[in-house]
Order: structure tokens, then C-alpha cells, then sequence
């Protein structure tokens, strides 16, 4: 039996929650429940209602702890004490983001989704900095298998753990493990998006004041990796009547001087997937200014959304798009604001993209995800 740590999908508007809560979704609905198993961990956090009563319907076994993130992290990653075997029964233990158990008997793999607190730490909050680098570190000791999203991460994998093997207090020996004892496969997640209401949609927008491409959109959590600085003060560069709409909730990036007397540009905070999607649908164009992404879920969103797409010319992006976007250099104010004035003023530029991008993709989706997911998991099993 193969147990998931399915924790991280309480926070709710991040990436690590929208990846998490759709693989459990997606394991629910094509596995059986004499293969998978499920472990969570929280507190105050409530595991959403409709995936507990799935996980009783369909007879899941569901591993339940009631300790808050910070004090497991500090247990696991930190001390590394109380093997996570003495509690629950499991052939491997799948952890998804955040806390890197011992074990004793098991075997461990886990899914990584990028290395951007290796490649930017600057840019990541000091919290999450110091547990990412300590869960890393228990990976590449104990682990036998590393899920990744892209090739990008493969090559991060190979290249910033031992330029930071010091900060990750390795040895030698572990990344010779690394090398040659830990397997690393990619697995593109997959990416759904629900059918859109267009009478509600009407009235979604007009909560917000929009009309159908009246605005550009940008979607993700508030935090300075997500370059909204730069890509706030190249809009405001430009020559348009259109508005930015940024989605996504709070992070530690407040932004407090770029809110204020803006008319031109909303701030969302988190919203309802109807309220999402029907803003992705009627977007002028949707704008990705990221740093760095480990997979990007809001670009193949908007692929979906047959949405036209301006974004950073970062590795990840090209690697999941190809050439079905405008592209920017995210660490160019000017550039941006050449990219998103082109595209004000040339339609036709970013228009031509919509179906090439949404023919792309459609391959990523839940169940490729899963049947390439399982066939890796039964292959470390044996």
C-alpha cells in the first residue's frame, strides 16, 4: 500500500493545494483503495468535507493526526524523531511538500514540484526557506524515489543540490545517493478546468466591474517570486484602458505602495473556481511575470480557457507552451511593458497563439497523470 500525505491541500489558492487535492481527487475516482492510503495532518485545518466523504464512501483508509504544520515540521524535519511507520501501515510514504518523515521499515519517495528556494532564496520567506531546505536535506538521505513535475526540476536536481550541498548540510556520500540510488521521474500534473455558465459569468464580471476583454489577468499567490512589482509598474507604463486583475490570496509580498490609488488595477484575493474560470474566459489576454515556476498551473489554465498568453521566458514556460506565447524577460520592466503594449495594440499577435496553445494543452491531464504515476509507484514496490 501506497500512503499519500495529502496536508497541504487545506491551503487553499497555492499551487501545492490545487495539485494535492486534484491527485487525491483523481486517485479516489481510478484507484482502489487496497493500493492507496491517505495521511493528513492539522490542527485547526479541516481536510475539505466532500474529500472525507469520499474517502469514507469508497472505503480509503485515511490516517488521521491532529498536530499543527509548524510542530510536525519540527518533529520530522527538524529532530527527524518518531518514524512515521510506528503509526500507520505502508509498503512507501509518499510525502507531498512540506514535512520529511523517518521511517523504519518502509520506503519513502516524494514529490518535489521545484528547487526555487535554492534558485531564489531571496525571494522566499525565511519559514518556508528553512523547511524546504531541511525536508530537501532528509530526501536526499532516506528517499528512494523523487516525483517531479518537469525536466527543468530534473536539471535543478542535478545541479543546485550539490552547488548547495554545504546550506544542506550533505555530504559527499548522500549526493553520490542522490546520483546513483534515487530514481527521479517526471510527471507532468494534470490541469481541468470547469465548463463555464456564461450567464453567470456576466454576473461575475460585473462583481467586479469588468466586461469581456476589458482587462489583462494575472493569477497566483501574492509573494515576491511572483514578480508583481515589476510587472504593476510595467503596466502602468502603458497606453490602455484596460485593467490588470490580479487573483490569488495574501502571501508575504503586501504590496502596499502598488494598491494604492490604483483604479486601474484590482486586487481579487481568493476567489471561487466559478469566479476564476469565468475571469480567465473573458480576459483580453492572461500575464504570467513569474521568476520562476516549478509547473505553472495557471498557464495551462488559461490554455485551457482559450486564453490568449503573455508570460516570462523562463525555462518551465517554454518547456510547457513551446511557442504558443509572448514572451518577456521577467527581470525587465521595460520588456514587460514593450510585451504587453505589443499585445494592446496587436491583437491579431496573441490571438493566433489561442489554439496552438490550447491543442498543447489538453495532454495535461489527471488521468495520463495517473497512469504513469501508479505504474512508477508499483515499480518501486517490487
Amino acid at each position: 500500500m501506497i500512503t499519500l500525505d495529502i496536508s497541504q491541500s487545506v491551503y487553499k489558492g497555492t499551487g501545492s493545494a490545487r495539485f494535492i487535492t486534484d491527485l487525491t481527487k483523481t486517485i479516489l475516482d481510478y484507484s482502489d483503495n487496497e493500493f492507496f492510503s491517505f495521511f493528513f495532518s492539522g490542527l485547526k485545518q479541516k481536510l475539505d468535507n466532500s474529500i472525507q466523504k469520499s474517502i469514507k464512501a469508497k472505503k480509503f483508509k485515511l490516517y488521521r493526526f491532529f498536530l499543527p504544520p509548524k510542530l510536525l515540521s519540527f518533529i520530522w524535519n527538524q529532530m527527524h524523531i518518531l518514524p512515521v511507520d510506528f503509526f500507520i501501515k505502508t509498503k512507501v510514504f509518499l510525502s507531498s511538500d512540506w514535512t520529511e518523515p523517518p521511517t523504519i521499515n518502509c520506503k519513502k519517495a516524494t514529490i518535489l514540484h521545484d528547487l526555487a528556494f535554492l534558485r531564489f532564496p531571496n525571494v522566499i520567506h525565511p519559514l518556508i526557506l528553512k523547511t524546504q531546505r531541511q525536508r530537501l536535506k532528509w530526501i536526499i538521505k532516506e528517499s528512494s524515489l523523487i516525483i517531479t513535475d518537469a525536466t527543468a526540476t530534473v536539471s535543478d536536481i542535478k545541479t543546485l543540490i550539490p552547488k548547495h550541498k554545504k546550506i544542506l548540510g550533505l555530504s559527499e556520500t548522500d549526493l553520490d545517493r542522490l546520483e546513483k540510488e534515487i530514481k527521479v521521474e517526471v510527471v507532468y500534473p494534470g490541469v481541468k478546468i470547469p465548463k463555464i455558465n456564461h450567464h453567470k459569468a456576466e454576473l461575475i464580471l460585473k462583481k467586479f466591474g469588468l466586461k469581456p476583454n476589458s482587462y489583462f489577468l494575472s493569477v497566483g499567490k501574492i509573494e515576491p517570486r511572483k514578480n508583481l512589482k515589476r510587472l504593476i509598474t510595467a503596466f502602468n507604463q502603458i497606453t490602455t484602458k484596460k485593467k490588470l486583475i490580479i487573483v490569488g490570496p495574501e502571501g508575504w509580498d503586501k504590496l502596499k505602495q502598488e494598491r494604492i490609488n490604483r483604479d486601474n488595477i484590482i486586487f481579487t484575493g481568493f476567489i471561487t473556481d466559478n469566479e476564476l474560470f469565468s475571469l480567465y474566459a473573458n480576459a483580453y489576454a492572461f500575464v504570467f511575470a513569474s521568476i520562476w515556476e516549478g509547473f505553472g498551473y495557471p498557464l495551462i489554465e488559461a490554455g485551457l480557457s482559450k486564453t490568449p498568453i503573455i508570460c516570462s521566458n523562463i525555462e518551465i514556460f517554454n518547456e510547457l507552451i513551446g511557442k504558443n506565447a509572448l514572451y518577456f524577460n521577467p527581470k525587465n520592466t521595460k520588456d514587460i511593458a514593450e510585451k504587453l503594449q505589443l499585445a494592446e495594440q496587436n491583437p491579431n499577435l496573441i490571438n493566433k497563439n489561442i489554439q496552438p496553445a490550447y491543442n498543447l494543452s489538453q495532454k495535461y491531464n489527471w488521468k495520463n497523470y495517473y497512469n504513469s504515476f501508479k505504474q512508477i509507484l508499483i515499480n518501486l514496490c517490487r
